[in-house]
């Protein structure tokens, strides 16, 4: 069955479950990155969230086996289920102050999303751009987001400033930032996985997979995980993360042969990498962090941590690092200069600087990463962040 004929047939058959009762709309939507679907949605008027469907996604379960029948009573049970629970006054979103508690910050690629940022106010973080949505009332529906733009200011009478005002304080409080060593994020997926699967089963894929990590059992049992730039040609080394530690070393490439036969040896890298802090932020406040363990660095590379950058939701967590004062922070608290690695909207990996990474290496590592293991529509940035704390902030 075509695409074509697969949505009049899911049509038909909605209609036919419902003897008609139920109005059909196929409309487009707008994802980040200025990526557009066409979306199926239930039922009409004021009062009442009426959430879309994306029909790509519908069409693939289609194609995995599922029914159109199958399909349709399942559309129409959660029709059923937001008509139930979802009834809201009709003046809902008309007043501003009923609803800036809610309003937060995310971080998206300016060019990327071109024709989204001329309809909606935003604030300019490096080449990226910060822009605000209101977060809907789980109770209402969960997971549910509206972009607020230029005519919501407009009915509401108030400035950008004031927006911003109010969405960089509720990101700052109830998002906050979230700085973890990798180990400590995996463990929490590996300890809890079922359940961290499906409170956000996307932000897993991004962490294991989107920031480049393929975990190999070493000769002792412990896993490490390697980065590198996408198995490109020539690059210098690659970052080998234990996953049991957290930290990360580097490797150079593997010894050639020379001319006459013989062979060159391994190059290593021995400097000393930037200290361990004495502590991480947590959800729960400051967290003590292990001594460092150089001490007991193995001959073919130095170990320092590689740190996790999110939000307590790990959800839209890459705006952490435009919080006003919170890349300060982070130097503060590595004691280094740092990369930022944008792994996704989602979250960021920092990576100290000590001084043995060269920055295209590490842009080839991103523009892959993003090519082939990030959802098109969570792509962030192709290339990392410098932050500088002799500059105090950012060059690209």
């Amino acid at each position: 069955m075509t695409y074509r004929q697969f949505r009049e047939a899911l049509a038909e058959e909605i209609s036919r479950r419902s003897g008609e009762s139920i109005e059909i709309s196929f409309r487009d939507m707008q994802s980040n990155n200025d990526i557009h679907a066409e979306g199926i949605t239930l039922g009409s008027g004021y009062g009442k969230f009426l959430p879309s469907v994306d029909m790509d996604l519908l069409y693939q379960e289609y194609g995995k086996g599922v029914s159109v029948r199958h399909l349709a009573k399942l559309l129409i049970h959660q029709y059923e289920q937001v008509q139930k629970k979802c009834s809201i006054p009709i003046d809902f979103f008309a007043n501003y102050e009923r609803i800036s508690h809610r309003v937060y910050c995310k971080l998206v690629s300016r060019r990327r999303n071109a024709e989204l940022l001329q309809e909606v106010p935003y604030r300019s973080w490096a080449d990226l751009a910060v822009v605000v949505y209101y977060r809907v009332e789980p109770s209402l529906v969960d997971g549910g987001m509206i972009t607020i733009r230029h005519e919501h200011l407009r009915r509401w009478g108030i400035g950008g400033d004031e927006l911003f005002r109010h969405a960089w304080m509720n990101t700052a409080s109830a998002m906050h930032p979230i700085l973890r060593p990798l180990s400590t994020m995996l463990g929490e997926v590996d300890s809890d996985t079922d359940k961290f699967c499906e409170e956000d089963e996307d932000f897993t894929g991004n962490m294991l997979g989107h920031s480049g990590l393929v975990f190999e059992r070493g000769p002792d049992g412990s896993r490490n995980g390697h980065v590198s730039a996408g198995g490109a040609p020539g690059s210098p080394r690659s970052i080998i993360v234990n996953e049991d530690s957290g930290e990360y070393r580097t490797e150079e490439p593997e010894a050639v042969m020379c001319a006459d036969g013989s062979e060159e040896p391994e190059a290593v890298m021995c400097a000393d990498g930037p200290e361990e802090p004495e502590a991480l932020r947590c959800a729960d406040g400051l967290e003590e962090s292990e001594d460092s363990a150089c001490a007991d660095c193995p001959d073919e590379g130095i170990y320092s941590p590689l740190y996790i950058l999110t939000n307590r939701e790990k959800c839209l967590g890459a705006v952490s690092i435009a919080i006003p004062g919170e890349a300060e922070l982070i130097a503060e608290q590595i004691r280094s200069d740092y990369y930022v690695l944008p792994s996704s909207i989602h979250e960021c990996l920092i990576l100290p600087d000590d001084g043995s990474y060269e920055e295209e290496t590490l842009n080839q590592l991103v523009r892959s990463v993003n090519m082939t293991q990030v959802d098109p529509s969570e792509v962030l940035s192709d290339h990392v962040y410098h932050y500088s704390r002799s500059c105090g902030g950012f060059d690209i």
